[in-house]
């Protein structure tokens, strides 16, 4: 029986490689880059090739998630910033300071589950899209995947999908969560460029590489 290894399945393209874990083969055909890893690929541990995503690549990635969320937010709060513009125009054309933060203060105390949707959808977003679908909307829609890299396959596992999404807890820390969470991202933006196979932070943690597929 052959080795675990990357082969050439039978049926798939020329210039490709599947891994095979001993009994059957994993994931989806990749194009084997020539020559070493700089040359566009990651070398897994068995020695075959992934097509790594460009840092440009998934950095627009990351913008079509955030115009997502904004849609989303703006979807589930447009109603209570129209009640609020309500309630104080109904205050008259001179509310005071107290008036205006009480409106404000009861909206959010009478739209909190609003608000409790939102915050855990923001912390679960990447989590969730990366287990069950191996990247979030906007890396599914440029074609990249986030995925093992010693065999390709994508989705990574829970255990993986989890530790690449630690950084959404940090912003739960009080006080310093904020910043946490922006070092972490500014350190994984140069990462990206830096970094032979262009991961961040919370690949390094995770094992994970983003491909294109």
């Amino acid at each position: 029986m052959t080795a675990p290894g990357w082969y050439n399945a039978e049926g798939d393209p020329a210039g490709t490689t599947r891994y095979w874990d001993g009994e059957q083969w994993v994931g989806d055909p990749v194009h084997t880059p020539v020559g070493s890893p700089s040359g566009g690929g990651a070398v897994g541990a068995a020695g075959g090739g992934l097509r790594l995503a460009s840092p440009g690549s998934r950095i627009g990635a990351r913008l079509i998630d955030f115009i997502i969320i904004v849609i989303l937010a703006l979807v589930i709060f447009v109603p209570v910033i129209g009640d609020v513009i309500d309630s104080i125009d109904a205050l008259g054309p001179n509310p005071t300071d107290s008036q205006v933060q009480d409106v404000v203060t009861g909206a959010i105390e009478d739209n909190f589950s609003r608000f409790a949707i939102l915050g855990l959808g923001s912390i679960l977003w990447d989590f969730l899209w990366v287990a069950l679908a191996g990247g979030t909307p906007g890396k599914l829609m440029l074609g990249l995947r986030v995925a093992r890299p010693d065999t390709g396959e994508s989705p990574p596992g829970f255990a993986k999908a989890a530790l690449r999404s630690l950084n959404r807890l940090l912003s739960l820390i009080p006080g310093f969560g904020g910043l946490i969470v922006g070092l972490v991202g500014l350190a994984s933006l140069i990462m990206l460029f830096s970094d032979d196979q262009h991961r961040t932070v919370m690949d390094r943690i995770a094992t994970t590489v983003v491909i294109k597929k």
